[in-house]
């Protein structure tokens, strides 16, 4: 009885005999191979290299970085509001043109959130009124 592939088929080809031979071979290496220092330092340094390389991909396909700015400042009639009043603010701001929020669930947030969030819909308006 001759040699056989993984699926139990006789292997006819000298050349597919022998890469079988092979990857018996190479498993078998793997599963009882223990690395040496100098392969681990090899394989951290290539890490590095990878990780590194991988860094200056995502800087490069990143968009521009976002400025963190400070909150705006929350005017006294917002802070001067009910929860219930400053929902009823978000929704008539809501309704203006080009006003969008992300949070679609109002709930979770806090009065204070609420009040941030409705100061920062209205701050380029605000910036746009005289000082006075």
């Amino acid at each position: 009885m001759g040699p056989k592939d993984r699926n139990r088929q006789p292997i006819k080809d000298p050349v597919a005999f022998v890469n079988t031979v092979m990857a018996h071979v190479a498993e078998e290496e793997a599963d009882q191979a223990t690395g040496t220092a100098d392969d681990r330092r090899w394989a951290r340094e290539l890490r590095q290299q990878v990780d590194i390389k991988l860094a200056a991909l995502r800087r490069e396909l990143a968009a521009t970085p976002c400025k963190h700015k400070r909150p705006p400042p929350i005017p006294e009639e917002i802070r001067a509001l009910e929860r219930q009043e400053l929902l009823e603010h978000l929704a008539r701001l809501r309704g203006c043109e080009g006003v969008r929020y992300a949070h679609l669930d109002l709930q979770g947030l806090t009065d204070d959130d609420l009040r941030q969030l409705i100061a920062a819909i209205l701050e380029p308006a605000m910036d746009d009124e005289p000082a006075p």
